[in-house]
């Protein structure tokens, strides 16, 4: 028997922004080119917040810089829809990892021909469609020569629902789509290929009692190379609700929705086999890719210029109290997040991915400083570097690394020579390299501050 547990969960309103799981966002290279592949094929529009034909010109602590978008939302319910956006914040770092450009590149590799399952197509935003829509949409899809993969899968009472997965070109972006009913894949129902539970039963129920919609979101999903620790995190530490448990007999798939406090859209997670995903870079790769940079230039949460950050969907709920991911904080140091002023603003999922939270927290987090948030970067965050003024985080840190003595509370010079030689020995390199490193970073540092174009720094990512 598959093991195999839907559980229930109430209604609530469409997601938007503003209101529960509000968007999914990644980091791009050519985010306009990705805009107008949605724009063509779904019911959206340009999202009312994007900065004027779609760049923002910023300002910050002197440099000028530029960031191109490519933000649309859903026709969900009046205005504000669920946003898919696209984002190239150029001037920031991917230092420790890979560039977007070249994680894009595997993505179209892999996904590009569409002919069978790989695992990376589990990093989507999924859709359920109207029957109508849906076949109007694969029929487009065809006419305009845009591969998917077809597929069906458990629906309610055992009924097969149908879906097609689909690439946005050149990016990460991944797009799942489903319905309960298909005149276009019903009579190849056959031979279609079958995978397991896409949809919590809540959210199965959900869609097909909200037909007027020609398309909803349905979940937020994630490919994870552990769904215990994903597990772990978000009931223990996010205080959400476990919606989908699933594993298969063979322990090929395995499966965790969870769902946030004040949302309707759920947030799913899939692990599979290794071999599940063509060629040498893995899920569990690009997940140690991800921490790796992260844990490089975020030894100071108040610096914002992880550029993978901007992989995260958003999870609105202004009115909930959410006092335990301070707690979850306390209890993890070697926790990585961006600070939003006082506040947490990005916090990291066990994925790599973030988790930007637009939500109520009493308090602040221990190492969020008020005073680096400017009022006059609006309307757009994605200006927004913060205060890196950890120099070490940028030649030095590692996964699960304690603060460098530079970040710490000064005390006396031996004390300050010990952590110097425990930062050394941390680091395979003698005190004196690790100072000239750090003298040598603290300069590039003012430097990265001063350099009036993106391009002059580029070579740091």
């Amino acid at each position: 028997m598959l093991a195999l547990l839907l559980l229930s969960a109430g209604f609530a309103t469409a997601q938007e922004s503003g209101a529960g799981v509000s968007k999914s966002t990644f980091a791009a290279s050519k985010p306009k080119e990705g805009m107008q592949f949605l724009l063509d094929y779904l019911p959206v529009s340009v999202a009312q917040d994007e900065c004027a034909k779609d760049r923002c010109n910023c300002t910050w602590l002197g440099d000028s810089f530029s960031v191109l978008q490519g933000r649309v939302s859903l026709h969900e319910r009046g205005e504000g829809g669920f946003g898919l956006h696209l984002v190239a914040t150029e001037h920031k770092l991917t230092t420790g990892g890979l560039t977007v450009e070249a994680v894009e590149a595997s993505f179209s590799e892999k996904l590009g021909g569409m002919a069978a399952f790989d695992a990376f197509m589990d990093y989507n935003t999924h859709f359920f469609a109207t029957h109508d829509y849906f076949d109007l949409l694969l029929n487009n899809f065809r006419a305009g020569g845009v591969p998917f993969l077809p597929f069906r899968f458990p629906g309610l009472g055992g009924a097969s629902w149908y879906g097609a997965i689909a690439h946005v070109p050149n990016t990460q972006m991944v797009l799942e789509f489903s319905s309960n009913s298909s005149a276009v894949l019903a009579p190849l129902a056959a031979t279609l290929l079958e995978l397991e539970p896409r949809l919590p039963a809540a959210v199965l129920r959900r869609v097909a009692a909200s037909a007027e919609r020609q398309l909803q979101v349905a979940v937020v999903s994630r490919a994870s190379s552990d769904v215990a620790a994903i597990e772990a995190f978000y009931v223990q530490g996010m205080n959400t609700s476990l919606s989908l448990f699933y594993e298969s007999d063979d322990d090929t798939v395995k499966t965790r929705c969870v769902k946030w406090q004040d949302a309707t859209v759920d947030v799913c997670f899939r692990q599979r086999s290794p071999s599940a995903t063509s060629g040498d870079f893995s899920v569990a790769a690009f997940e140690s890719m991800l921490h790796a940079v992260h844990h490089t230039l975020l030894r100071d949460p108040n610096c914002g210029m992880d550029r993978w950050q901007d992989n995260h969907y958003a999870i609105d709920a202004p009115e909930l109290n959410a006092e335990w991911i301070l707690r979850y904080l306390d209890d993890h140091e070697d926790a990585r997040y961006v600070c939003n002023g006082d506040s947490v603003h990005y916090l990291f999922d066990p994925t790599g991915f973030a988790v930007q939270l637009d939500m109520g927290i009493n308090g602040s987090a221990v190492r969020c400083d008020a005073r680096d948030w400017d009022s006059g970067l609006e309307p757009d965050y994605s200006c927004w570097n913060g205060v890196c003024a950890d120099a070490f985080a940028l030649a030095f840190g590692g996964r699960n690394a304690s603060l460098p003595f530079a970040a710490r509370p000064r005390r006396n010079g031996t004390a300050a020579s010990e952590e110097l030689a425990a930062l050394a020995a941390a680091v395979g390199a003698p005190p004196t390299f690790v100072l000239a490193a750090g003298l040598v970073a603290t300069l590039a540092l003012v430097a990265f501050r001063r350099a009036p174009k993106p391009t002059e720094y580029a070579s740091l990512n």
